[in-house]
């Protein structure tokens, strides 16, 4: 029987692999560490790798599929790139450890354009530049889930990354940088891509760099300084009030504030204990208020203190009238009413005793008193009188005689208070 012989082959892939020759039915103990034994049938092969040694591949300087493979002791397998030099994979028999990986990058001057990348692309892209830029990610049926590109925006402007379809994926203010990453190897929207940056807004393109102070990094450049101690911010769309001192640059110590023309701020010298004047005396005009058209008090409309005619009604205290004519007028100033009343009797009828003229506004719980005269026939004055909440006037002469006559006529005056 001829002994089998144990061959060993370098894969592409840093393994061995192991060939038997020729077939043999029984258990070979090898030789280099190797041992060969018959388990149930089954055949097992057990290295033993301290005793195996060192196993030498194709050796320093052969291309192994685009690069030099390279078999040292101690178990280490290094991969070396064409030209290159240095251990980059090492195997300790628990796991492989990188020494350094070294991505491609590629650096680009924004110019307000569009960079494009393919599953060829270099993983880091570095963005430079004045102005904004747009990145249009590969599309992901190109690419394996997991494929991934840093982006680092190095320029003023923002630059904006949008997945295949055109749809935005992330926007990088100046300053900022992000990771996106193939996650759906299909679709042309940003479904397909995940994202991780190192600021907030990631749809607005500012970056916030929090201190004592909030500065927002973005189109406007705006910020914000918050005290270092707890406090409430002022906002500029509703009422402040202030508890604390306020501290206005442009005032010095012995100056106070007033208003100018324009609403502004501006210094006013102090001068003796608790006078404030203007350090040059302020020239003063006289506003034209022109005529009041309408005046409003408790209410109550008056125009140019004119006089609101009515007409009232006239009755006798006694009997009835046959014919008569009456004017009347009033001014309102707030509860306080002011009336006047002219009464001509055409033809007297039965009417006598006290003449009754209706008032504008009902009174006041309080009794009133006023003037009358007859004008027309006799000349007799007497009195007009408002009882407790009246709505009439009663007038009658001086004697206490009636005022009622054919042909005469009545002026009566009170002035009296609404409720």
């Amino acid at each position: 029987m001829t002994v089998p012989q144990i061959k060993v082959k370098v894969q592409r892939r840093p393994q061995l692999k192991l060939k038997m020759l020729p077939k043999f039915p029984a258990s070979v103990t090898g030789e280099g560490g190797i041992s060969v034994t018959n388990e149930g049938g089954h055949y097992v092969i057990s290295p033993d790798l301290g005793v195996l040694g060192d196993v030498t591949g194709p050796g320093a300087g052969a291309s192994v599929a685009g690069y030099v493979a390279l078999f040292t002791g101690a178990n280490n397998i290094e991969g070396l790139a064409p030209g290159a030099a240095g251990t980059v994979l090492t195997s300790d028999g628990v796991g492989v450890s990188f020494t350094n990986i070294t991505g491609g990058y590629t650096t680009t001057v924004t110019a307000a354009g569009t960079t494009t990348l393919t599953v060829a692309s270099n993983q880091s892209q570095f963005f430079t530049g004045a102005t904004t830029q747009t990145v249009v990610l590969p599309v992901a049926s190109t690419l394996t889930v997991g494929h991934h590109f840093f982006i680092t925006n190095d320029s003023t402007g923002i630059v904006t990354v949008n997945s295949s379809g055109g749809n935005g994926v992330i926007a990088i203010p100046g300053g900022g940088r992000g990771k996106v990453t193939c996650i759906l190897a299909s679709g042309t929207t940003a479904a397909s891509w995940s994202f991780e940056t190192n600021y907030i807004d990631v749809t607005g393109g500012k970056r916030p760099a929090i201190r004592n102070s909030i500065t927002f990094i973005g189109t406007d450049a705006t910020s914000m300084t918050f005290p270092s101690t707890s406090a409430t911010v002022a906002r500029t769309d509703a009422a402040n009030t202030f508890t604390g001192t306020q501290t206005f640059s442009a005032l010095t110590a012995s100056s106070a504030v007033a208003t100018d023309g324009s609403k502004g701020l501006v210094s006013v010298t102090n001068t003796g204990t608790g006078n404030n004047v203007l350090a040059t005396s302020p020239s003063l005009t006289t506003p034209s208020l022109g005529v009041a058209t309408a005046t409003s008090i408790n209410g109550v409309t008056l125009d140019n203190n004119a006089w609101t005619s009515y007409t009232p009604t006239v009755t006798a205290q006694s009997g009835s009238i046959t014919a008569y004519t009456a004017t009347g007028r009033y001014k309102q100033l707030g509860k306080t009413v002011i009336m006047q009343a002219d009464v001509t009797i055409t033809t007297v009828g039965t009417a006598t005793l006290g003449m009754r003229v209706t008032l504008p506004f009902t009174a006041t719980a309080f009794n009133f008193a006023g003037t009358s005269r007859e004008i027309a026939l006799t000349g007799k004055a007497g009195s007009s009188n408002v009882l407790a909440s009246g709505t009439v006037l009663d007038a009658r002469d001086a004697t206490g005689a009636t005022y009622f006559a054919s042909g005469a006529q009545v002026v009566c005056y009170v002035t009296y208070e609404i409720p």
